[in-house]
């Protein structure tokens, strides 16, 4: 039984077929509640009061029910956003959410079904480690197109207002923290692919050295 423990556990073995199905139902669990989060969402208005959220948007007041005296159409910054604030309804926050729990959902889907076709070759070559590599630096990259979405998303909702600065400034500044810490990022990807196997040969070597002096002989391998 030990022999066979220890095969199953050097092998890599399958995971227990438990584990892979509540994964699956967890999956199909984010799925359903994020698709029907993002129908309510999708489906309920923005304001509560659509016309006074118009007249706010283009400056006619700067609170509701109070005309802007400027004659710029301006107001004060933090009024404008409180006075926006006070009129949004959780539109965009369950579009966002269900938006999320519905794509973490079939990420996780997918995830699963992955895994149970690579289940009996798990053995980390230097191809896989590559690929691996690879596909982290693209995830960290896609922080810069994803912030631009953000960004052009949150002034489509109307959550600046017509006079604010250009969005470039953050834009350029997160571009620039994400290629700042990009080589950081991957030194400790590198860390977590090899580390753990020199651990590994090193904490083996050492078991198999003190089983030697306990029973006068060394181990098969």
């Amino acid at each position: 039984m030990i022999k066979q423990s220890l095969a199953f556990s050097e092998g890599g073995g399958d995971q227990p077929r438990w584990l892979r199905r509540w994964f699956s139902y967890l999956a199909l669990l984010l799925v359903v509640v994020g698709s029907v989060i993002l129908v309510i969402g999708t489906v309920m208005p923005a304001y509560t009061d659509p016309v006074a959220a118009e007249r706010i948007i283009s400056g006619q007041e700067c609170k509701p029910g109070v005309r802007n005296s400027n004659e710029n159409f301006r107001c004060d910054g933090e009024l404008w956003h409180r006075s926006m604030s006070a009129l949004r309804t959780d539109k965009w926050r369950l579009v966002d959410g269900g938006g999320g729990l519905l794509v973490s959902g079939l990420m996780m889907a997918v995830f699963s079904w992955w895994n149970a076709r690579e289940s009996r070759s798990r053995s980390l070559t230097r191809t896989r480690s590559l690929w691996i590599l690879a596909l982290a630096s693209l995830c960290w990259l896609m922080q810069i197109p994803a912030h631009l979405r953000f960004f052009l998303t949150e002034g489509a909702r109307d959550y600046y207002p017509h006079w604010a600065d250009s969005i470039a400034i953050p834009i350029f500044q997160v571009q620039g923290l994400v290629l700042e810490f990009l080589l950081p990022y991957m030194a400790i990807w590198l860390f977590l692919l090899w580390a753990p196997n020199c651990l590994y040969g090193s904490f083996r070597q050492l078991g198999v050295d003190c089983l030697s002096m306990h029973f006068g002989r060394a181990p098969r391998r």
